[in-house]
């Protein structure tokens, strides 16, 4: 009993922590988004995109009901959900890796350890082939070639096709040797599409804060995924400042100045920073208002 309290009392500190951190991140980032004149069209806009970047929580809920349902009938969406969202907010603590230790203790009295670590080990993986796989309809727009030499780009490529193959081989070998739950071809095909489907919802969202900064832009919507997608990549496997802060928004940047007016790409990635903090903090309120009964 005394250790449940133990992990409630810390898990407090860890959210008022966090808070203190998207504090900073608004504070810091507030001047360049200014000077953009919003009107009630404007901000009717962007309540609709917070809260359509709650369906990309919602899908990310399931993703893990699915990994899970097989092995763990009694583990509902309701549960997958409450979780994540109470942790979710803590990826903006240093190190970007808040959210994933406090699911796995709020986890722990409803699943076996190695089952916890095995199910956030495959979505990590599959979170990053989905954003190469989305990311990948870039190139129909630019040669990225323009932006880093082609042996530069061989060896990424070369380094993400033996990671990919690693990984595969040690998946086998750990299945075969350790006893861990089981997940289908199927489930896994369908894991990969519904992250596929995450990676869009920020996308959409970023298109849309594109046409609230300008309508004479003349951006695609498939561009504006893609370039989303690839920055969310870089974002998500860097390890830097809370949240992926500052990377994200430099590559995003990078990718969209052929396109785009830098202030404009600067602008819409950084009015999608505070987006996605609201999303967040909702999401966050919503997880502390769910009642769990087991």
């Amino acid at each position: 009993m005394n250790f449940k309290k133990y992990i409630k009392f810390f898990g407090h500190v860890f959210s008022i922590v966090a808070l203190f951190f998207i504090f900073n991140i608004l504070k810091d980032n507030l001047d360049k988004v200014q000077q953009i004149h919003f009107t009630t069209h404007n901000y009717l806009l962007l309540i609709a995109i917070v809260f359509w970047g709650l369906i990309g929580y919602f899908l990310f809920a399931y993703t893990w009901l699915l990994q899970l349902k097989q092995k763990y009938p009694r583990f509902s969406y309701i549960l997958s959900l409450k979780i994540i969202a109470t942790t979710q907010i803590s990826k903006y603590l240093p190190g970007n890796i808040g959210h994933l230790i406090g699911r796995f203790y709020l986890a722990k009295a409803h699943l076996r350890k190695r089952d916890i670590a095995y199910t956030l080990f495959i979505e990590n993986i599959l979170f990053v082939l989905s954003s190469c796989l989305v990311g990948s309809f870039y190139f129909i727009f630019y040669d990225i070639t323009q932006l880093i030499k082609l042996n530069n780009l061989l060896l990424v490529i070369t380094v993400i096709v033996a990671a990919i193959a690693l990984v595969y081989f040690f998946l086998i070998y750990i299945k075969n040797n350790i006893d861990l739950l089981s997940v289908e071809l199927r489930t896994i095909i369908s894991l990969l599409l519904l992250f596929s489907l995450i990676s869009l919802t920020g996308g959409i969202s970023v298109y849309f804060i594109f046409k609230i900064i300008s309508n004479d832009t003349n951006l695609t919507l498939l561009l504006c995924i893609s370039s989303f997608s690839l920055s969310f990549l870089l974002g998500f496997i860097i390890p830097g400042a809370p949240g992926g802060i500052g990377i994200r928004e430099y590559s995003f940047t990078v990718l969209m100045s052929p396109f785009v007016d830098t202030i404009y790409a600067v602008q819409a990635i950084i009015i999608f920073r505070f987006v996605s903090i609201l999303t967040d903090l909702i999401f966050y309120l919503i997880g502390k208002k769910i009642k769990y009964e087991p």
